[in-house]
């Protein structure tokens, strides 16, 4: 390996930085998708990881961007009324959740049938 100067270090480095920066980003904007007050900690929650629709309660679906307290209990209303979630899409029957809502929280949730 051939000897760096010290200016070649300091860009290796930097470049570095910046790769593992932006590899971290996205497993920070799930986990802090926005300030939530008065919750307990989630246990077991991977934030990294999608969460199931079907199977979150309230103080998971406030976690995701854009999904607020009311929008939350929208969801939890409709599945008690109409039942689990066919496909992802289906979000868009609940009030208050539209195309531009639902494209936000996308990369987020998945729908597994029980």
């Amino acid at each position: 390996m051939l000897p760096l100067t010290r200016q070649e270090k300091t860009v290796l480095l930097a470049f570095i930085g910046v790769i593992l920066a932006g590899s971290l980003g996205r497993c920070m904007t799930k986990l802090f998708p926005r300030q939530v007050r008065g919750l307990e900690f989630i246990e077991n929650w991977d934030p990294c990881e999608k969460i199931d629709i079907n199977q979150v309660g309230h103080a998971e679906l406030i976690r995701l961007p854009h999904i607020g307290p009311a929008r939350a209990e929208a969801i939890l209303t409709y599945r008690r009324e109409n039942g689990f979630f066919q496909y992802i899409g289906q979000l868009r029957q609940v009030p208050g959740i539209g195309e531009k809502s639902l494209e936000k929280i996308k990369p987020y949730i998945k729908v597994q049938k029980p």
